[in-house]
């Protein structure tokens, strides 16, 4: 049977239950697949899904000095082989632009993946266009098998243009789960080499709510946050503190709390950023950033430039800015929100 090496920089994660979704239905529809993580897992809890996994996983070293018998084994045993010297010289350009033990640590790791990879794999897959891709791509010259990688969010950015161009020069494909990343990544690929594809949910796995919930066709560019439940359903005292940083996520969470449940907030006004953007590339190379969308509450209020008013406001202390700032000991912001969260409480 073939098998395809999934390469991940960590596994099991639950920030990353969406890779193992698609591994384990990748598994149902007959794929085997080999599981590579680039570290141990740091989670001290796995989602339901993991268990349900049958790959077979190997960790490589995460610092090449914790194993150095097993990469100078791996390293003995690959540079026989021709493709090994093609690789190096590809690292080396690499790492001429990017001089880092991170660039050397890569290369290690992808020398112990080709050596011990299972001789079913037919493809390497890799999951973000950052550090698995690096191991991925080297792995994939050293050991002459095709490649692929799946690019998302932060990963597209944190890394120069000339890395992403070289490594979607030398993957077989590439997709991403945004529009402003396909249009990015596009610009930097041969043609027809990234495809876009968002993400899906399994349905089955979400029960229906009991008490249901609106549906919406789609028809315009505003999505309201959808209240999941009766406003006194969350019955414990929950008191937030916000000002003009609160903006992004941390706004649109605490607009839900707000509306949809007893919760009150202390401090300012939030920072009123609830539109999404969109990047359209112009013939010049520049490029023009839109807001396309915004956020509505639950009861269909924009936030967007209004922002969230505090149920308490209070206003924050002052610091003052000098060579030795002087921050006050007192945070009247929290003292005012413990205050609440004890009047609640006594409430209940």
């Amino acid at each position: 049977m073939k098998s395809v090496a999934f390469i991940l920089k960590g596994y099991p994660r639950l920030s990353e239950t969406f890779i193992a979704q698609e591994i384990r239905a990748l598994e149902l529809r007959g794929l085997e697949v080999n599981i590579v993580s680039l570290r141990h897992p740091t989670d001290t809890t796995a989602h339901p899904i993991h268990s349900e996994i049958e790959a077979s996983i190997n960790y490589l070293p995460e610092y090449l000095c914790d194993e150095p018998i097993r990469v100078l084994k791996a390293l003995s045993n690959i540079c026989r082989r021709t493709p090994f010297w093609i690789a190096l010289r590809v690292w080396f350009r690499d790492l001429r632009r990017d001089a880092t033990l991170n660039r050397m640590r890569r290369f290690g790791q992808a020398a112990v993946m080709a050596t011990e990879l299972a001789p079913r794999v037919t493809h390497l897959y890799a999951h973000f266009l950052h550090t698995p891709a690096s191991v991925t791509r080297y792995a994939s010259i050293m050991t002459g098998l095709p490649w692929s990688v799946s690019a998302h969010a932060k990963d597209i950015w944190t890394i120069p243009d000339w890395e992403k161009r070289d490594k979607l020069a030398d993957c077989d494909w590439a997709v991403t789960c945004t529009a402003t990343g396909y249009q990015h990544l596009t610009s930097l690929a041969p043609a027809n080499r990234v495809h876009l594809v968002y993400h899906g949910l399994d349905l089955d796995r979400f029960p229906p709510s009991e008490n249901g919930f609106p549906l919406h066709d789609g028809s315009d560019s505003q999505e309201p946050v959808t209240r999941m439940g009766p406003k006194s359903s969350i019955s414990w005292p929950i008191v937030l503190i916000t000002n003009p940083g609160t903006a992004g996520a941390a706004e649109l969470f605490a607009a839900v709390l707000t509306d949809t449940t007893t919760a009150e907030s202390v401090g300012t006004r939030t920072a009123g950023r609830a539109a999404e953007q969109t990047l359209v590339n112009l013939p010049d190379g520049g490029g023009l950033l839109l807001s396309s969308s915004h956020y509505l509450t639950a009861s269909g209020t924009s936030i967007h430039r209004t922002g969230i008013e505090p149920t308490v406001a209070v206003q924050e202390p002052t610091i003052e800015l000098t060579q030795t700032p002087v921050v006050p000991m007192e945070d009247p912001l929290l003292d005012r929100a413990l205050e609440r969260v004890l009047q609640m409480t006594t409430q209940l």
